[in-house]
């Protein structure tokens, strides 16, 4: 279960990092993908919102109040909002905070399922540069994502040398190597 979850979260973020646009979660469907709806900010969105006054939401974009107001709370100061939901209920938002591009899931309760934060090599911590120099001294750090889920605190580093790419997952100071690759002569 641990190295399924890691192992989907460095795919996502290496086609994140790839592709440069962050895409909602599969609903499960392959019929009926995942709505996107994008604001300046959903905090120019009434609180007091009902379903006879849905202010700034297209008619068919379901409103969460629990999702929105802990999101509001916890995440001042941020812009580039975008959300998108799935038919399961929960709700996905990436957002830039201090000029770091960021990614929550919240359930439909309100509740953070994960939160990722994308960080240059200056901001990954002493601790886990020495254990991965360590390991892979040929490679040099390019960026990395702090991933908290479950009260955990996930590392997902990725690394070049000459002519490799490898993407690393650290945890409690375990490092597993979730891909390589050569890169094109």
């Amino acid at each position: 279960m641990k190295t399924t979850f890691i192992q989907t979260i460095g795919l996502a973020l290496s086609s994140m990092v790839i592709i440069q646009h962050s895409f909602a979660q599969n609903t499960g469907s392959k019929n009926e993908p995942a709505r996107e709806v994008s604001f300046n900010s959903m905090k120019k969105t009434p609180a007091s919102i009902n379903e006879s006054s849905a202010i700034n939401l297209p008619v068919d974009i379901p409103y969460n109040t629990k999702v929105l107001t802990r999101f509001n709370k916890q995440f001042l100061n941020v812009t580039n909002i975008k959300w998108s939901f799935a038919k399961n209920g929960n709700w996905y938002a990436t957002f830039i905070k201090d000029g770091a591009l960021n990614s929550i899931l919240f359930d439909k309760k309100g509740n953070i399922i994960y939160m990722i934060n994308h960080v240059s090599e200056k901001q990954v911590p002493l601790n886990v540069k020495e254990l991965v120099s360590d390991g892979y001294s040929e490679y040099r750090i390019t960026d990395a994502f702090k991933v908290l889920k479950d009260e955990r605190t996930i590392w997902i580093v990725n690394m070049a040398s000459l002519n490799h790419i490898i993407q690393l997952s650290v945890e409690d100071g375990e490092i597993v190597q979730l891909y390589e690759l050569e890169k094109a002569n």
